[in-house]
């Protein structure tokens, strides 16, 4: 039987309204100024796929047959009503006047038009590569087909809203006629985002067998760089830039290696964790309220996408907790150190429990157990020695983690210290050291030292780093000092 054709306006549509949906929250909630359209369309269409596709989950797990054109109304609605209200809105929930130079010309001479238009062009060629990988897709992503796709293909299929469960439950309860199983045995365990997100694209193409429907990768790719382009326009950086800092990002090889091959979550994930630590320092700097209801719908968007996502999400947590806490710095090291006290007394004496409806704890300096994230022994392994071939070797980053090197330096030199408490170096180097630290101290070592695994995770990282390094050089060209 051949595969039907896929409906070109209902695709359309499916890839449409995920980003109408975010950008009327993101107009909604960013207040009467300040609302650049990059800002609106950057951060809103992660959103608009995290809402689109909790929809589609929430509805079919109530029992209604996955209505393609019913859910469409229905979103269509909310963000009309999303818009109107904003429209409305009288406060001003925007960024605070920017303590960052906005000396930096803005292009007006003719070789900053030309630079500009060559970053313009090259983006636009970039893009339409991307777009071509994912049209003709010589290569199926293998994280594709054995954890997120055969889920949505199922959905679909079926009409409904099926179990999918590990292979030995499988082989044990073989007898029902809608228990179905995938290649990785983990992936039955795993959040459901971007399969919901693909079975959504299936239902507006009217097919399961089409190249189209992983467009939204080529999307997330481009609303990432909006993104970054706009908060950093927001915070006061010239136009010319911010544009170069978006292209570094959009640029990247191994960026591009994820947006191309269509099918793996941890772009997502990138923009998920990059977003709110964005987010959060936009709120930490004075924006309102708004930005840290933001971000915590980012960090529930990373938790609902990848396992890694939902420790990433509670790493954003603490990290906004330990800020938020109205007491002195002083008291706040006093605190980590204590708890850091108390968590290792915890794995001398060893924790041997089991939650209920959670599963078993195993905390010790010989083994580590948590539910849904899985076990590994403790054992110290040099980690490093991949991270560092990763990230100043390999030519994933182009010279992004040199740049990143450098300006730490030339703030230290110049004694900027409110430099190192901005939210987007905190982000980046707490992923760092957490990374670091799984990959020196557990059995994650084996797939950092082969690069599996460890070049995704840096990948969380590129965002809220691309941002503070223009913060930074735009602070060094007033010559302002910090105490």
């Amino acid at each position: 039987m051949e595969p039907a054709d896929p409906s070109l306006s209902g695709l359309a549509v499916a890839l449409a309204l995920p980003l109408i949906l975010g950008a009327a929250f993101m107009y909604n909630l960013v207040g009467e100024r300040r609302r650049p359209i990059s800002l609106l369309l950057g951060f809103g269409y992660p959103l608009g796929v995290f809402f689109t596709s909790l929809s589609l989950r929430t509805w079919a797990s109530l029992g209604a047959t996955p209505a393609f054109w019913p859910l469409c109304s229905i979103l269509v609605a909310v963000s009309i009503a999303l818009f109107v209200l904003g429209r409305r809105r009288k406060a001003p929930v925007s960024f605070p006047a920017s303590d960052v130079s906005t000396s930096f010309p803005i292009a007006v001479t003719r070789a900053e038009q030309l630079l500009l238009s060559v970053i313009v062009v090259l983006l636009a060629w970039r893009g339409f590569g991307l777009v071509s990988e994912l049209v003709w897709r010589p290569l199926f992503a293998w994280d594709a087909w054995m954890n997120w796709s055969p889920r949505a293909i199922i959905w679909f299929e079926l009409q409904e809203y099926v179990s999918v469960v590990n292979p030995q439950a499988w082989l044990e309860q073989g007898d029902s006629e809608n228990l179905y199983t995938l290649g990785n045995k983990d992936a039955s365990d795993y959040p459901k985002l971007v399969p919901g997100l693909i079975w959504w694209t299936m239902l507006g193409a009217g097919t399961s067998d089409s190249n189209l429907l992983y467009l939204p990768w080529a999307l997330i790719w481009c609303s990432s760089g909006l993104a970054l382009f706009g908060y950093l326009r927001a915070l006061g950086i010239a136009f010319v830039w911010a544009l170069i800092s978006a292209y570094l990002l959009l640029s990247m090889p191994y960026l591009n290696v994820h947006a191309a091959l269509a099918g793996y979550a941890d772009i997502w994930v990138m923009a998920f964790y990059g977003l709110a630590i964005l987010a959060l320092s936009a709120y930490f700097a004075g924006a309102g309220s708004a930005w840290l209801v933001l971000a915590l719908l980012m960090i529930v968007g990373c938790a609902d996408t990848k396992r890694p996502g939902l420790v990433l999400a509670a790493m954003v947590f603490l990290l906004w907790l330990g800020a938020w806490l109205p007491i002195a710095v002083g008291y706040k090291v006093g605190v980590m150190l204590v708890t850091v006290v108390v968590i290792l007394i915890g794995l001398a004496v060893g924790i041997d429990t089991e939650l209920p409806g959670l599963g078993v704890v195993v905390l010790s300096f010989q083994e580590v157990s948590l539910p849904y994230l899985g076990s590994s022994t403790i054992e110290y392994r040099p980690g490093y020695l991949p991270m560092l071939d990763s990230m100043f070797n390999m030519s994933n980053w182009h010279l992004l983690w040199y740049l990143f090197i450098a300006v730490i330096v030339m703030e230290c030199l110049r004694r900027r210290l409110a430099s190192f408490l901005r939210f987007e170096l905190v982000g980046t180097l707490a992923l760092l050291i957490f990374l670091l630290a799984v990959y020196s101290l557990t059995d994650h070592y084996d797939n950092a030292i082969s690069h599996v695994t460890l070049s995704r995770t840096l990948l969380y990282a590129v965002i809220p780093a691309l941002a503070w390094i223009p913060v930074c050089l735009a602070g060094l060209n007033t010559g302002k000092e910090h105490d």
